[in-house]
């Protein structure tokens, strides 16, 4: 009996521990280029990132600017701010790394495949662009 809940109070610490480092990525990060803003939640068990703020949301004729390079012709008439730049990130609880996602880059109109680290309220995505780059973010809430 006493082996049963000694087995069941360290699963369920282990259960504790797995979603509290889940949810250390939700919230509001700022890049640090201080262009945007991103906005992370769950979505089921895994992970997404829309832009919530923009430091030129306008363009030269004061219009929102559009996704105009979007690979997908459906979303090029959409405004950037508020687009899914960040999908389908999974918790891996081993690297404690968020991974198997994608990373949308507006500006270039392009899609990586990317994993995410956080260190000290810093969230860094790594992603490959031909060489090995990162995006540095800086959490707002």
């Amino acid at each position: 009996m006493i082996v049963r809940k000694i087995y069941f109070l360290t699963a369920l610490l282990l259960a504790a521990s797995y979603a509290q480092a889940q949810s250390e990525i939700e919230g509001v990060w700022k890049s640090d280029k201080g262009d945007y803003m991103i906005k992370i939640a769950s979505m089921g068990p895994e992970f997404q990132g829309r832009i919530v703020w923009m430091r030129n949301e306008k363009d030269e004729n004061g219009q929102q600017r559009l996704d105009i390079k979007n690979p997908e012709a459906k979303f090029r008439k959409l405004p950037i701010k508020g687009s899914r730049i960040l999908k389908d990130l999974k918790f891996n609880s081993s690297s404690k790394t968020w991974e198997s996602g994608t990373l949308y880059i507006p500006d270039e109109g392009k899609i990586y495949q990317c994993t995410v680290t956080i260190s000290a309220n810093k969230l860094v995505i790594n992603y490959s662009n031909g060489g090995k780059s990162t995006w540095s973010w800086t959490r707002q809430s």
